[in-house]
């Protein structure tokens, strides 16, 4: 067994002292039909979460279910959720799950955009052709894919303010100070910056290899990550920091026959990435807190992700991820029980682990913050809240 494996089972049974630093505050039934994960998004005392025909709604403190949206016109998987300035925005996806022929081809997913009334749930406006996520919004404005082109569009009207054309994209746009930026699909894919006031054209650069996830927004930079080496046979991700004034390239870090399926996290002036080892390696993953100002690695960590949606979060001063127990992957190289690990941001010291239930199909979300101490995240077949039982550190 490696030196860090056995470093790390010691620290892996609880916290110091043993003491068991979460507890769950309630679960709630909220079955997953699709085996794609169940969306959920925190607003105020609300958890919003995909029903898959509908928006469902969970009260926060204690989980008891209140009535649920009807979204009929707009059916499909929820990509993604904004509650902001008066309007619930929701992002869908249907995908095309017809079953095929041997000369069939799958059609294209159709995205669809509702602005809906966050009490009533009734609608307010309605983008048809939408997508793809995520949604960006920012000063009373939402900036959506639609029919080809980048479009500005009233948060509080929907109307149609500007629209440059963009041509097909691979994840929806992200807002960096006051630019919206774009990534092109296909290897070798571009990135366009357009001006968030009148959609007119900043800068635009082309970037090595393949997007695999959206791009993410500093403080004067942006960070893209790409999948390269897809020629030669091999899985290297990277990450780029392009400026936002100039559009050029800042600093690049390479990460070798590892994948950045999952965007990273920019908190305090550092990007926390989340690296997956290759399809066929038997290598673990690695959590990497990275200076936002040069890329340089401040610390990383061994983790396993098993596929689910291992997105870092910032609570407190911890980096909160989700892994499975590295000694069960060692010897089986796959695992059934994982944990909610805390590191701390600066040192990367673990702060405490926590086990999380596990069933046959389950499918860990995307963690979210409600009130003090309150986490809350989808399994599957339930969506569960956390509650730290000491106070934050």
């Amino acid at each position: 067994m490696p030196a860090w494996i056995s470093i790390l089972l010691i620290a892996v049974a609880g916290t110091a002292g043993g003491e068991e630093p979460l507890g769950e505050a309630w679960s709630t039934k909220a079955e997953d039909v699709t085996g794609q994960g169940i969306s959920l998004r925190v607003q105020g005392s609300q958890v919003l979460f995909d029903a898959f025909d509908r928006l469902g709604r969970l009260r926060v403190k204690d989980g008891r279910k209140l009535p649920a949206f009807r979204i009929r016109a707009c059916e499909g998987r929820i990509r993604d959720l904004r509650v902001e300035a008066g309007r619930l925005l929701v992002l869908s996806e249907q995908a095309d799950m017809r079953e095929l022929g041997p000369m069939e081809r799958r059609r294209p997913s159709v995205f669809c955009l509702l602005a809906l009334d966050p009490v009533s749930g009734r609608q307010r406006w309605k983008v048809a052709d939408a997508g793809p996520a995520p949604l960006a919004v920012a000063r009373g404005r939402v900036f959506v894919l639609s029919d080809g082109s980048l479009q500005a569009r009233s948060l509080a009207s929907g109307k149609l303010l500007w629209k440059a054309e963009a041509g097909r994209a691979a994840t929806g746009p992200v807002v960096a100070g006051d630019l919206v930026a774009l990534q092109a699909a296909g290897a070798g894919g571009k990135l366009r910056a357009f001006s968030a006031g009148k959609g007119e054209l900043a800068w635009s650069r082309a970037l090595p290899g393949e997007i695999r996830c959206p791009a993410v927004a500093g403080e004067k930079q942006l960070f893209v990550s790409r999948l390269t080496g897809l020629e030669q046979g091999e899985t290297n991700g990277c990450l780029i920091a392009i400026d936002l004034e100039s559009g050029e390239e800042a600093w690049r870090r390479d990460f070798p026959g590892e994948m950045l399926r999952l965007e990273p996290l920019f908190a305090g002036g550092r990007l926390f990435v989340v690296a997956e080892a290759g399809p066929d390696s038997e290598e673990v993953d690695h959590l990497y807190a990275l200076e936002a100002s040069s890329g340089e690695i401040a610390w990383q960590k061994p983790i396993v992700t098993g596929g689910h949606e291992a997105v870092p979060l910032i609570a407190g001063r911890d980096v909160l991820v989700w892994s499975g127990r590295l000694e069960e992957f060692e010897q089986k190289a796959v695992c059934s029980r994982f944990d909610l690990l805390a590191f701390d941001g600066q040192t990367g010291d673990r702060a405490w682990a926590h086990e999380v239930p596990m069933w046959e199909k389950a499918q860990l979300g995307r963690l979210a913050v409600a009130g003090k101490g309150l986490l809350i995240y989808a399994d599957g077949e339930r969506i569960r809240a956390l509650r730290k039982k000491s106070p934050a550190r």
